[in-house]
């Protein structure tokens, strides 16, 4: 295992990476390196051997100027600990250059290998990640985006890597995930950084493995979600703030966009207009919190995914979608398939200080599962008109009946 660490926009962006090497180096001991990029697009880089203290000081990275960084911390898997096998690789081709920072293993890389050399590739380490600079270096492709599509195609293993071809910085994982990335933001710019964990909730509700982690995941997501609440909103300038009204005028405008009425829908779109509950402080809200969305390690919570829909407005909303009955996975613990809600909720109240309404975070429920009952619809039409036709679409489709017991059952107060 390695770590991996890139960073695009801000001003000294190796001192940076090279902060978030330290937080990796318990990925790898064997070696560390920082490659930069600066703004006449010239690449320098610096490897050594050893851990990251040892070998790159915070004198050397003042050398290492430019807007985009790459990182790697090395734990060997394929090739031996030499200083030729340290990353990250940086490469001149016709192009300008390659910057490369890898973690995993190509199971294939010997056979790619073997048909590069004979066409007259010459390597200059024993480690799989080159295979993939060889690669970029022949892609026929114009942009960097495709350059790396093209360079990957028929790679198989499980990996991911962020690398720099001239002023554009991307990062790529493995096509079933085994090797994710987290993506964030700093100031005006972006931190990558791989984790470890899971997010397939049918492992994490049943495999031994996370039965340390389910003992403690409802703590821990009350814990991140008050943490995520606590962010001053005065530094959020650009976030969205839509009202509640309007949110639901939304999700109704585009039910009936469908012109396929459900009865049970415009039953609870009335329910929801009629209990508005009263304004809340307004907080950053996930949007998205949610079993599925959340990289879970044998300890506990790892990471929340998935942060496209963030927002400003009542915290209590990312509560109710975390208990929406789709997000159970068949548990029959409703808060995410974890915890009871009462627990659940005694464990934000903790976090965040304040009270938590049963009933204001059961308008929130009702409302993620109506939403929940509309994604649904638009994922049908869009197979059904063929603007997207998918069988995963038709399939999600078919689950429109499903939220209409759902939401009988919750307004019931049965589920």
């Amino acid at each position: 295992m390695c770590g991996i660490f890139g960073v695009f926009g801000p001003e000294r962006a190796a001192e940076i990476t090279h902060l978030g090497l330290y937080s990796l180096q318990h990925r790898g001991q064997e070696s560390a390196g920082i490659v930069a990029v600066d703004g006449d697009s010239v690449a320098r880089g610096t490897r050594k051997m050893g851990l990251v203290g040892e070998g790159l000081s915070a004198k050397e990275m003042e050398s290492l100027a430019g807007r985009i960084a790459i990182g790697h911390t090395r734990y060997s898997t394929a090739g031996s600990s030499t200083i030729e096998n340290a990353q990250p690789v940086l490469a001149r081709f016709k192009g300008g250059h390659i910057a490369l920072a890898h973690n995993g293993n190509l199971t294939n890389a010997l056979e790619i290998r073997a048909k590069l050399e004979d066409s007259g590739s010459i390597f200059a380490s024993t480690m799989d990640s080159e295979v993939i600079v060889h690669r970029l270096a022949r892609a026929t492709e114009g942009l960097p985006e495709h350059m790396l599509a093209e360079a990957l195609r028929g790679i198989d293993g499980a990996y991911c890597l962020v690398v720099a071809i001239g002023e554009t910085l991307l990062a790529a994982r493995d096509p079933r995930g085994w090797r994710p990335l987290v993506v964030g933001s700093l100031g005006d710019g972006y931190v990558m950084r791989r984790l470890e964990g899971e997010t397939i909730p049918r492992k994490l509700m049943r495999d031994d493995r996370f039965a340390g982690a389910r003992k403690v995941l409802i703590d821990e997501c009350a814990r991140a979600l008050a943490a995520i609440h606590r962010t001053p909103v005065s530094e959020l300038p650009l976030a969205p703030a839509p009202s509640v009204t309007s949110q639901l005028d939304t999700l109704e405008s585009l039910h009936r966009g469908f012109g396929v009425p459900v009865p049970t829908f415009s039953l609870v779109f009335r329910w929801l207009r009629s209990r508005i509950p009263p304004a809340r402080e307004s907080a950053l809200v996930h949007g998205d919190f949610r079993t599925g969305n959340l990289l879970v390690d044998e300890r506990g919570l790892a990471a929340v995914l998935d942060w496209e829909l963030v927002h400003l407005g009542d915290p209590l909303e990312d509560l109710g979608w975390f208990c929406v009955p789709a997000w159970r996975f068949g548990s029959p613990l409703p808060a995410g398939g974890f915890g009871d809600r009462a627990s659940f909720f005694a464990a934000y109240e903790r976090a965040a200080g304040g009270s938590v309404d049963p009933d204001h975070a059961r308008f929130w429920e009702v409302f993620g599962t109506l939403r929940w009952g509309v994604i649904c619809q638009w994922q049908a039409f869009a197979h059904l008109e063929g603007r997207a036709p998918s069988v995963e679409r038709a399939a999600i489709g078919r689950r429109v009946t499903e939220v209409e017991l759902d939401l009988l059952l919750l307004l019931e107060g049965k589920l």
